[in-house]
């Protein structure tokens, strides 16, 4: 294979250069937890939580399945997001900063489900979220048949790992 071929990273040398490739995967510390509600309260997005933690964002998904207090990290780290960049569109339209159309623009892109044409976020979606089929939210399933025994394993305890973090949260 010539040196063309070999794709668009292939100049790319990583700084372990020396090890092989499992080594330089970053390992989970429950310090990354801080890191993403420190970001996310920058008003940084998870582009950038991954940037500073050094992973991709697939990691970080996965990470948020295994770890229970990553995944509620994640989840606050949105709601930050969020609560920041509302504070930008309130001084956008006081003429501080960016120009509101700007900061609207990013409103609609990165939170649609609150900002977008088929908001999802409002009261009517709190005063239903116990309701069946009527919180206007997706559900995620997962045909169970579909799951070989290993896989099945792993979701049940990383339920029962999540159970029990926010049972002891109570």
């Amino acid at each position: 294979m010539s040196a063309n071929q070999k794709g668009k990273y292939s100049s790319i040398v990583p700084l372990n250069a020396g090890h092989t490739r499992g080594s330089n995967r970053q390992i989970y510390k429950p310090e990354f937890c801080d890191t993403v509600r420190d970001l996310a309260q920058k008003g940084l997005f998870p582009e950038s939580w991954c940037a500073h933690i050094g992973v991709t964002m697939r990691t970080m998904f996965t990470w948020a399945d295994r770890y229970p207090e990553f995944c509620e990290a994640f989840e606050i780290g949105w709601h930050l997001l969020a609560d920041f960049w509302s504070k930008e569109a309130l001084n956008s339209v006081q003429g501080i900063g960016r120009p509101p159309s700007v900061t609207l623009e990013i409103l609609r892109k990165r939170f649609p489900s609150t900002y977008g044409s088929n908001s999802r976020n409002t009261l009517e979606t709190f005063l239903n979220r116990n309701k069946p089929n009527q919180s206007g939210l997706e559900q995620q399933t997962t045909n169970v048949t579909q799951l070989s025994d290993e896989e099945l394993a792993r979701k049940i305890a990383v339920l029962e790992e999540r159970r029990a973090h926010e049972s002891s949260r109570d």
